[in-house]
């Protein structure tokens, strides 16, 4: 278990390593490999599953919808 949070707290401090590093037109720009979607967009998106697994936690039922 230990090895899982540290793998997500890696990633997530590499996300807001990436935060620091754009300016606001490249976290608004879409990009293709994104299927058109913005950096901020997707990265938005992904803190959304965080919350909503952190937010299921207590009654062991996580909706990602």
């Amino acid at each position: 278990m230990h090895s899982l949070l540290a793998s997500n707290l890696h990633y997530l401090r590499q996300g807001i390593s990436l935060l620091d590093r754009l300016d606001d037109d490249l976290y608004s720009t879409p990009v293709m490999s994104f299927y058109g979607s913005t950096v901020g967009g997707h990265l938005r998106h992904c803190l959304d599953h965080y919350e909503s697994f952190v937010s299921g936690l207590e009654s062991g039922r996580i909706d990602y919808d």
